[in-house]
């Protein structure tokens, strides 16, 4: 019996092909085209993000441009537009906000979503109907998709479903042949008895009020910001997160509650978070492929064999996690940032001036979201994709440009030792503290005045963009490099900021 509340209900939103469907919101005539972000046909990168129209034509995110110009020569090329993207990423989160406060962004395109306790408010505000009233003494049974005398509602259902698809898990007493397409694609014929996806079925927008919030959010993304996203629902994390995966493109998926387990266990191990390649390839040494495989293991042999890893794993392929949805801002865990050349270099001092904006660029979002780092990484890419890392950590915490470069430009002479062109360079920080530091009797007047310094260039940048000044070793960029307001026009554009 479908019942009016949920203990959770989690949603995950995720924008459908992110970038390229900006661009194509930003340029109508873009529309229906193959459009891929990420560099023109005559750079030297990767595929960023790739229209539904391009993916159908066989291309992926990572794959090299020139690869993607060859399977879709007829595609769109675009570098892209970072500034852009985070204007729309913006408008949608603040959209969700609308329907609860604890929203967790977890990148540009996507972010978590606790409604749990927002039935009553979805009621008021007309997104989900009101549970239906029961005769006292009576208790009706429970509306399964596709049971008698739905037929008529399920037409009804296709039609008005055009827009969204709604889909959820069902349990397999109530399987029944699917309405219309099923979500892992599968066509059912009538009289089918069951549908090829494990109980995977479609279902009329009129269903449990998660779905019908699901959907009503979904469309006011749509009408608002003119984006598609697909929305995943369920009773975690986790289960939300793989229903986002199976509701793409355009859709929504909801898994019931106390079914989480048999939804998850036909599918493939690699699409359970937390199983990356390697562990993967562990696994499957001991024959394992799916997520039902791991719930016949015992927790305590996972454990033994991946530590406290093991435990997690055991969790998950259940359909348990317990991680909760946060609205508060975490901090990262990194910042980094890198660029790849035109063409490769062997010009230690053109290297070295765009460590240095990059470094430069790191600082400023470092005092920004108000921390301190510790940890400076230097990384060089060389003409044959070798790449070289090198960490030091600085003797105290810093935020200063000047505290990082002299370690810079030694990290990056142990990593650049061979005589090879360079295509990437890039810098990360890390190991970070709070704002504040320890004060320093002989060297604080020093610091004072440094951070004031750097806080009247960010209150400059703030106001003018981050071109208006150039400073340090950026200098030597202006020769090479074009500007705009928000800094000088990188390789990779889609991926600045």
């Amino acid at each position: 019996m479908e019942t009016s509340t949920y203990k959770s209900v989690i949603f995950l939103v995720d924008i459908d092909a992110f970038f390229a469907q900006v661009e194509q919101i930003l340029r109508p005539e873009l529309a229906g085209r193959p459009v891929i972000v990420g560099g023109l046909v005559t750079d030297r990168s990767v595929v960023a993000s790739a229209s539904y129209e391009a993916r159908a034509r066989g291309i992926k995110t990572a794959m090299p441009i020139r690869e993607a110009h060859r399977l879709c020569p007829d595609a769109v090329f675009l570098r892209g537009d970072f500034h852009a993207y985070a204007r729309f990423s913006d408008a949608m989160m603040d959209l969700c906000r609308r329907y609860t406060p604890l929203v967790e962004p977890m990148s540009l395109d996507e972010a978590y979503l606790d409604v749990s306790g927002c039935r009553q408010l979805f009621e008021t505000q007309g997104i989900v109907r009101p549970p239906p009233e029961i005769p006292r003494g009576r208790f009706p049974d429970p509306p399964h998709p596709g049971a008698a005398g739905q037929e008529t509602h399920h037409a009804q259902a296709v039609e008005e479903s055009t827009v969204t698809q709604q889909r959820v898990a069902v349990p397999p007493a109530s399987r029944v042949a699917c309405p219309r397409r099923c979500l892992r694609g599968h066509a059912s014929s009538p009289g089918d008895e069951t549908c090829p996806a494990n109980g995977v079925l479609a279902v009329p927008p009129a269903g449990p009020w998660p779905l019908e919030a699901a959907d009503h959010l979904k469309r006011s993304i749509k009408r608002e910001l003119q984006l598609n996203v697909s929305v995943g629902a369920g009773t975690n994390r986790v289960v939300a997160k793989i229903a986002c995966d199976y509701a793409k493109p355009n859709g929504v998926a909801w898994v019931r509650p106390g079914y989480e387990a048999e939804f998850l266990a036909p599918l493939p191990l690699k699409e359970l978070p937390g199983i990356g390649p390697k562990t993967a390839e562990r696994l499957a040494q001991y024959n394992l492929q799916r997520i039902g495989d791991l719930v016949k293991i015992p927790e305590k042999m996972l454990v033994e064999h991946f530590g406290p890893g093991g435990e997690v794993l055991a969790a998950r392929a259940r359909g348990i996690d317990s991680t909760p949805v946060s609205a508060e801002p975490g901090n990262p865990k990194s910042i980094s940032r890198e660029t790849t050349f035109e063409s490769n270099l062997i010009d230690r001092g053109a290297m070295q001036a765009m460590l240095y904006y990059l470094l430069e660029r790191a600082c400023r979002q470092l005092r920004d979201v108000g921390l301190l780092a510790r940890t400076l990484t230097v990384k060089v890419r060389y003409a044959d994709f070798k790449t070289e890392s090198r960490s030091r950590r600085l003797p105290t915490f810093s935020d200063h440009d000047d505290d990082f470069w002299p370690v810079a430009v030694g990290l990056f002479s142990k990593a650049y030792t061979r005589r090879v062109g360079v295509r990437l360079v890039g810098v990360a920080l890390s190991h970070f503290a709070p704002g504040g530091r320890q004060m320093d009797l002989f060297a604080e007047g020093a610091y004072g005045r440094r951070t004031r310094y750097y806080r009247s260039i960010d209150r400059i940048r703030e106001r003018f963009g981050f071109s208006a000044l150039a400073t340090g070793r950026a200098i030597e960029l202006l020769e090479t490099h074009a500007r705009d307001a928000h800094g000088f026009k990188l390789r990779t554009a889609c991926l600045s900021r």
